[in-house]
């Protein structure tokens, strides 16, 4: 009894190696720098969920098979008047009877049973398409959210860094009687809470990583560094746009096939009530005079009781039930649209609003105060709130960036690709990152 255990213990010691290592046996797991393209990719062909649903094809591929076969015929071997008393005693009055016997279907039930399972072969072709949809947005978005992470434990570690230089001077002008001591209290304060911060972003980083690596079935991330900016903001396309090709994508257009299949489904109910008949034809033989004859047989059940009414009701209910949650899903995926492009307009605005006004009346406020805080003419709580502001600005600007492409990847999975579009492109890296440090 211990040995399935055994079996199974050894089984996982085995693959703990690999999961060290980074993933399952056989998961691509990259190193280095990692670019857009390289996780769609990989997730196209590693992600589990995508490969069973690519399975699930093979397995309607066999149901679509096995519904164009035909019954199979039956043998009969019928032995009478055996092991008796009298003159049946023995085997001497046996009558045996050797018979093949064949159900023939009619009333169309392989021609429907096949078209059921044709279209259920299109149904998991289409949600086949659709995961991969779903799997190119949700990538992205992930991907997106670790160069974000990547970018605010940049940020972190230089408002740390600013925060920890400032105390040197504060103690240099406490020795020369210009500040009070308590202004270094203050400093080294806000330094430990600065810490906080960037261990938190650490935190939030090496999650974003592991959620990224698990779209392509690795259990640990193994690349160094998300390769791309957020600071290059494709146009979004115009809402009509987005709701015609929404309509056509694989999670909308899979409804048409279902509809069908529903379809044909009561068409089968329906042929399955008339019942089939079952011939035979076959030799007996009477033991007693060593003749024998032939014997014809037809069988053929009366739908007295059962007309397979049931099973055509639920058949009708089911054709009324999908054509509702067509209208449910098409209501659904345009409310998302609406919201995901309403989402990305608001983050475009705000983006414009600090790139333009916000960031850098920050920047100006914060090197003036820093330039003048050293000469005597600020107070440290000039400076940190300067310094405060300004940090404020940088994290908003990138939450809206964030925001706008996370936007932008639902668009994508709920309306697909946009024609010539290119996610990687959008996110390629720029010289345009900025620093929290002024000239």
């Amino acid at each position: 009894m211990f040995r399935p255990l055994l079996s199974t213990s050894l089984a996982f010691l085995l693959c703990i190696p690999a999961l060290q290592a980074g993933g399952l046996p056989g998961t691509e797991n990259p190193t280095g720098a990692l670019s857009l393209r390289a996780a769609l990719r990989l997730t196209l062909l590693q992600n589990p969920e995508l490969a069973a649903t690519q399975t699930e094809i093979r397995a309607a591929e066999g149901r679509l098979l096995q519904s164009s076969l035909r019954p199979n015929p039956a043998l009969d071997v019928t032995a009478e008047n055996v092991l008796g008393s009298g003159p049946y005693r023995g085997l001497r009055a046996t009558e045996t009877t050797l018979q093949l016997n064949q159900l023939v279907e009619v009333g169309g039930k392989r021609a429907a049973r096949v078209a059921v399972a044709n279209l259920g072969r299109q149904l998991a072709g289409f949600d086949f398409e659709a995961k991969r949809l779903e799997l190119f947005s949700r990538t992205t978005t992930l991907f997106v959210q670790v160069v974000a992470a990547q970018r605010r434990l940049e940020l972190a570690r230089e408002t740390r860094q600013l925060t920890e230089g400032v105390i040197p001077a504060i103690e240099r002008r406490i020795e020369a009687g210009a500040a009070n001591p308590v202004e270094v209290t203050r400093a080294r304060t806000a330094a430990a809470t600065v810490r906080i911060e960037e261990a938190q972003a650490e935190r939030d980083l090496a999650q974003a990583r592991g959620r990224l690596a698990a779209s392509w079935g690795a259990v640990t991330p193994t690349f160094s560094v998300a390769q791309g900016e957020l600071e290059s903001l494709p146009p979004l396309p115009s809402l009509d746009s987005l709701k015609t090709r929404a309509g056509s994508t694989p999670a909308l257009a899979r409804f048409n096939s279902e509809i069908d299949r529903r379809q044909a489904e009561l068409t089968l109910a329906k042929a399955v009530a008339v019942p089939d008949p079952t011939f035979g034809i076959g030799y007996r033989r009477f033991s007693e005079t060593g003749d024998g004859a032939a014997v014809f047989q037809f069988q053929l059940a009366l739908p007295v009781a059962n007309q397979n009414q049931g099973a055509i009701r639920e058949a009708r209910a089911n054709l009324i039930k999908t054509a509702q949650l067509r209208e449910a899903a098409v209501v659904g995926v345009s409310t998302r649209v609406n919201d995901a492009y309403r989402t990305a307009q608001a983050a475009r605005r705000e983006i414009d609003l600090l790139r333009g006004q916000v960031l850098p009346g920050a920047e100006e406020a914060f090197r003036l105060i820093d330039q003048g805080y050293l000469a005597g003419r600020f107070s440290q709580l000039d400076l940190i709130d300067a310094r405060r502001t300004l940090v404020t600005a940088r994290g908003a600007l990138l939450l809206a960036q964030s925001a706008y492409h996370q936007a932008l990847a639902e668009i994508t999975g709920l309306s697909g690709p946009s024609p010539g579009g290119s996610p990687e492109r959008s996110l390629s890296p720029s010289s345009n990152k900025t620093s929290l440090r002024t000239k």
